[in-house]
């Protein structure tokens, strides 16, 4: 599967929740990874809204009625969708185009590391495309600020695109995280350049 930038809320995360939402453990892990947008967040419901139509509801503590998750920021519909996603893929890969997208830079390092973890709990295997400088040294720091996430010191693989003007040829370069986390704190540049 692969997950376009400007994929967002659709009624398959129904489906996905679905499949979710019948086990206690998986529910549970779930809502608490949800907790870095949706601090209060205590359920997720399936609701229908009309005779037709389910929808996606968010229950908060504290707050008598739910809200709707279509009408939560991007971040949180996109890290809905990733959750859900990662797990509807266990064992497999996903692609995930501009993973940054609708993320605010002060929550990206904790949306980082609760998507690696959920991936290695799934055995998801992940390729993910950003331009994001930001959304890299994010990685970086997720990786080498929690112990949890030491598997992906040997794991982690990140390709530059280049286009060579004078071959009229495209070159990838691969880094292993040694090399990835050296060039980051360089500030040698990974994001590909033209030449």
């Amino acid at each position: 599967p692969f997950i376009k930038s400007n994929l967002l809320y659709s009624a398959d995360l129904i489906a996905f929740f679905a499949s979710i939402e019948n086990s206690r453990t998986k529910r549970g892990d779930f809502i608490d990874k949800l907790k870095i947008f949706i601090k209060d967040i205590d359920d997720i419901r399936i609701d229908a809204t009309s005779q037709d139509s389910l929808s996606l509801s968010i229950f908060e503590k504290g707050v008598d009625g739910s809200i709707p998750l279509a009408t939560m920021g991007d971040g949180t519909i996109r890290l809905f969708r990733i959750l859900a996603e990662i797990e509807q893929c266990r064992g497999s890969r996903l692609m995930i185009d501009e993973i940054d997208n609708g993320l605010h830079f002060s929550k990206q390092k904790e949306f980082w590391r609760v998507i690696l973890i959920a991936a290695k709990e799934n055995n998801t295997q992940l390729f993910i495309t950003t331009h994001s400088h930001e959304c890299l040294v994010n990685l970086q720091k997720a990786i080498n600020e929690s112990v949890e996430l030491n598997y992906y010191r040997d794991e982690l693989a990140c390709y530059t695109i280049h286009k060579n003007t004078i071959k009229n040829d495209i070159e990838a370069f691969r880094y292993d995280y040694l090399n990835f986390d050296y060039c980051i704190n360089r500030e040698i540049e990974l994001r590909g350049e033209e030449s």
